[in-house]
């Protein structure tokens, strides 16, 4: 099972205990996948006893909670809703043929059914979540494009690869558009992040694109975190939701 596919199944588990019962059509809508996908998931979820399968749909097992604790299943879909939004909007930057960096991050894992409409875009990323959807992707028929991994030290928690070996690879391509993340932005301090590693690579990444966007969610806004990537002017977009 692909990433996204549990990801996705985790977040209907959420949707179902916190509103009761949903429908396949509206989930479909939700995820913006086929009413099929959504089946297959339900089919597998009701296996799992995770939830009951009902006409058109699914329902909460008559065990779990009625309602979840505030600020955590509903906060969660509504942060999921955001970055999906925010994802969509950055996909749309894109051209047919381009070559395009990815960084590690949540929402931009969120871009990749978007991008399964180009047939000739060319990825490059450090993130080994991404690079393993889209080798998923790949098998089903559905991302036609080249995959590009920039490799380096394993940052195990987070599924990067950071550190020299990276930030050499990077520096030998010239991309079109790059798409990051970051763990803080505000007008007075700029664009910042924890670790001193993943902020130096998002440098190059800047440096070696011609067009770049900062994927940020609004949990990050007026935050500032310890070391600065660099300023609102030196950005092309920040995209947030």
């Amino acid at each position: 099972m692909s990433i996204v596919t549990e990801h996705r199944q985790v977040e209907i588990i959420k949707i179902v205990n916190t509103l009761g019962k949903a429908q396949v059509k509206e989930l479909a809508t939700y995820f913006h996948v086929s009413t099929e996908t959504i089946r297959r998931d339900l089919q597998h979820l009701t296996r799992e006893k995770k939830v009951e399968k009902i006409f058109g749909g699914a329902k909460r097992i008559s065990s779990q909670l009625i309602e979840p604790p505030i600020g955590t299943a509903g906060e969660e879909i509504k942060e999921l809703q955001a970055k999906r939004k925010i994802a969509e909007k950055a996909a749309s930057y894109i051209k047919e043929n381009e070559l395009i960096i990815l960084d590690e991050g949540t929402t931009t894992l969120q871009m990749l059914p978007f991008l399964c409409r180009y047939r000739s875009l060319k990825i490059i990323t450090n993130s080994f979540q991404i690079a393993n959807e889209l080798m998923n992707l790949a098998r089903n028929g559905k991302f036609k494009g080249k995959l590009i991994f920039i490799g380096g030290v394993v940052q195990l928690k987070h599924q990067r690869s950071l550190g020299l070996i990276a930030e050499k690879m990077i520096q030998e391509f010239y991309v079109d558009r790059a798409f990051l993340s970051a763990d803080g932005y505000s007008e007075e301090y700029g664009i910042t992040g924890f670790d001193l590693e993943k902020v130096q690579l998002t440098k190059l990444f800047l440096k070696q694109a011609k067009r770049n966007y900062f994927l940020l969610d609004k949990s990050k806004q007026e935050f500032r975190t310890n070391y600065h990537i660099c300023d609102y002017q030196d950005v092309d977009d920040i995209i947030s939701a």
